[in-house]
């Protein structure tokens, strides 16, 4: 039984790099494939994490209508919240709380938005002076 084991292996040295040779491609090509799968996975996770991904596109798409949106959520949550300057001697304190939340809350919303505005704006311009640039060259 060991001679046809023996017998089915390489028969001389050559063989036996050549061998070992071919093993190594397939185990090689086997690690890219793998290498290229995890990449396109990790790469499709971190779009699925990107949960704000949706509202950047439509900020790039739309800038002026986020704009708006943001705006008019901000004097939503602004009414909300009691973003008025006038102030208010008879608060209660956990109501002055619950304002100080909406506020913050807006705060973040406004200027998250604004952000995907700015971006979507700079991306446009910049999408536009690169073919008047191109031009002049």
């Amino acid at each position: 039984m060991a001679r046809e084991t023996a017998e089915a292996g390489p028969q001389s040295v050559a063989e036996a790099k050549r061998a070992v040779e071919e093993s190594r491609e397939r185990i090689s090509d086997t690690l890219d494939t793998l290498e290229d799968r995890l990449r396109s996975e990790k790469e499709r996770l971190a779009r699925k994490a990107d949960v704000l991904r949706p509202v950047r596109e439509h900020a790039r798409a739309r800038p002026l209508l986020v704009l708006g949106v943001a705006f008019g959520a901000g004097l939503l949550l602004g009414r909300l919240g009691g973003g008025g300057e006038e102030a208010d001697d008879d608060y209660e304190p956990s109501s002055r709380r619950r304002g100080s939340l909406v506020r913050d809350l807006r705060n973040q919303l406004v200027g998250a938005l604004l952000a995907a505005v700015a971006e979507g704006v700079t991306n446009r311009i910049a999408g536009r002076a690169r073919p008047v640039r191109e031009e002049a060259e």
